[in-house]
C-alpha cells in the first residue's frame, strides 16, 4: 500500500501545529510542512512513525500569488520523495475527522481528485485573471492607502487594456485551496508551475483558482470527486463566505458530515472540540 502526502501550509509554529503533526503521525504518513514565520530548526512534537520535510520558507501574502508559490514548493518537495497514492493540502487550523486506518481505508484503491469547485467560467474569476492585481503581495487583508490605488489601477485597466488567458488555459474556475489529490495529477501540476505562474502571478486570490483551473483543463477533469464529496472538507461558513471557527456546538455536524477532514479550529477559543476528536480517533 502506497503512503500518503500531508502538506501543511503554517502560519506558525504553535501547540495547535505540534499536535496536528502528532494526530497525523503513522507509518504510513508522511508530511511536509512550511512555516510562514522566522521559525528555524524542527518541529517539537512527539513523532515516532512520520518523517517530517520542512521546506524553505516564502513569505506568504492573503489572497496574492505567493500562496501558491507555497504550494508550489510542497508539492515539488513531496513529488520528489514519490511513492504517494494520495497528497493531501491542510493548514494547522484543520484536522482529521477519521483515525489514519480509516483515512487510509477510505482512499484505498481510489482514484478521484477531491477538488471542489465553485464557480467555473464566471464574470468574477475572469476579472481575478484578466487584469493586473501588482499590489496584491503588499496589501493582504489591509484597506488602506494600497488598497485604493490598486482599486484605482484595476478601473484603469477595465477602460484601456486586459490580459488574454484564452492561449493559455481555455477554462478557469475557482473553489476552496485545500485538496486531496492523486500523485500522477500532483506531478502534472508541477509541470505546469510555469505556465501558471505566467497566468496567475499578478492576479487576486489565486490560490483558489490554480488548481481546479489546471484540473479543469486536463485530462484529470473525468477524475473529479462527486459534488457531494467535494474535497471532503467539513466548513462551517458565515454570511460572508468565510469559514468559521468551529465550536463544541458543532460536533455532531461534524462527526456525522461523512467527511475526512474539518476546518477552522482554534484551539485558544475552544479547545474542547479539538479535545473530543482527538479522543474520536484515537489520538488524545
Amino acid at each position: 500500500m502506497k503512503k500518503h502526502a500531508f502538506l501543511i501550509m503554517a502560519t506558525k509554529n504553535n501547540e495547535q501545529l505540534r499536535k496536528l503533526i502528532e494526530t497525523l503521525d503513522d507509518p504510513q504518513n508522511d508530511i511536509f510542512l512550511h512555516i510562514d514565520s522566522d521559525f528555524r530548526g524542527t518541529v517539537n512534537c512527539n513523532v515516532k512513525s512520520s518523517p517530517v520535510y520542512v521546506v524553505d520558507r516564502i513569505k506568504g501574502s492573503w489572497a496574492a500569488y505567493s500562496l501558491v508559490k507555497i504550494e508550489f514548493a510542497l508539492l515539488k518537495k513531496a513529488v520528489e520523495v514519490g511513492g504517494y497514492s494520495y497528497f493531501h493540502l491542510l493548514s494547522e487550523s484543520d484536522l482529521p475527522i477519521v483515525s489514519n486506518d480509516e483515512l487510509h481505508s477510505f482512499f484505498f484503491n481510489r482514484a478521484e481528485e477531491f477538488i471542489e469547485f465553485q464557480e467555473i467560467n464566471t464574470k468574477a474569476i475572469k476579472n481575478k485573471v484578466n487584469y493586473i492585481y501588482p499590489l496584491q503581495e503588499y496589501i493582504g487583508k489591509k484597506h488602506g492607502a494600497l488598497w485604493f490605488l490598486q482599486k484605482l489601477i484595476l478601473i484603469l485597466e477595465k477602460l484601456f487594456s486586459k490580459k488574454n488567458q484564452d492561449e493559455m488555459y481555455q477554462n478557469l474556475a475557482k473553489g476552496s485551496q485545500w485538496f486531496s489529490i492523486t500523485e500522477d495529477f500532483a506531478e502534472y501540476i508541477v509541470d505546469q508551475e510555469e505556465k501558471c505562474e505566467k497566468l496567475l502571478s499578478k492576479s487576486q486570490a489565486p490560490d483558489e483558482i490554480f488548481i481546479q483551473t489546471i484540473c479543469l483543463n486536463s485530462k484529470f477533469v473525468n477524475r473529479i470527486s462527486n459534488v457531494e464529496e467535494g474535497n471532503l472538507r467539513y466548513i462551517k461558513w458565515n454570511k460572508g463566505n468565510s469559514p468559521e471557527i468551529l465550536m463544541g456546538k458543532d460536533i455532531t455536524k461534524i462527526v456525522g458530515s461523512g467527511d475526512i477532514f474539518a476546518r477552522k479550529f482554534n484551539g485558544e477559543v475552544d479547545y474542547g472540540v479539538m479535545k473530543e476528536i482527538y479522543n474520536m480517533i484515537g489520538k488524545k
